[in-house]
């Protein structure tokens, strides 16, 4: 077993866990799903370390298009500013429209990550495939279907996966999709 495929699932096992004591003792399924962003960082950069070669080399260059939209990512999360700004300055960075550019770049980097990514891997990407993706990700960016910002990695994870890449790398988007699909049935809970 790869020591990606190991990390992936040590890190499902262990929100099951955090899941199942939480639904024991309030008997309601909570996720603690704004630190997602977070335990996803880290893991891209621990596979970013075991596979160094291949990113060193810029054979996997696509890697650092994806590190560039965790970034975004984590620039979205609501924890990463409340641990930074006070109480009034987290007001007045909330009124201004800082998280909505961290968002539209985030999308945009997110198709670019999609194309990379099957690009150097060579995968079967249709043109249906990328237009669907694409679509359900900009579509994300508007407040009425969010969900779509959520569905996108999810998507393309299977269709990677659907493909057999030979590629370690691949596991962080099982994860990606796996913490977006979590924090998306979290959000449509509360």
């Amino acid at each position: 077993m790869y020591r990606e495929k190991r990390a992936v699932s040590l890190v499902i096992l262990t929100l099951f866990v955090y899941a199942s004591t939480i639904f024991l003792d309030y008997n309601s399924f909570v996720l603690p799903f704004p630190i997602f962003d977070f335990i996803l960082i880290i893991l891209a950069i621990q596979f970013a370390v075991w596979n160094f070669k291949d990113l060193i080399t810029f054979r996997k260059w696509y890697y650092y298009v994806y590190m560039v939209a965790l970034i975004f990512k984590l620039l979205m999360n609501p924890i990463l500013w409340g641990f930074l700004l006070d109480e009034l300055e987290m007001e007045s960075f909330l009124n201004k429209d800082y998280l909505d550019y961290f968002k539209l770049f985030y999308s945009l980097i997110c198709i670019c990550v999609f194309v990379c990514w099957s690009y150097v891997e060579k995968l079967k990407m249709s043109l249906l495939w990328v237009s669907v993706i694409s679509i359900i990700q900009v579509f994300g960016l508007f407040e009425l279907s969010y969900a779509g910002m959520f569905i996108g990695y999810g998507l393309f994870a299977g269709y990677v996966l659907f493909q057999r890449p030979r590629n370690s790398l691949s596991f962080i988007l099982v994860i990606h999709g796996t913490l977006d699909l979590l924090s998306l049935s979290m959000l449509m809970l509360s």
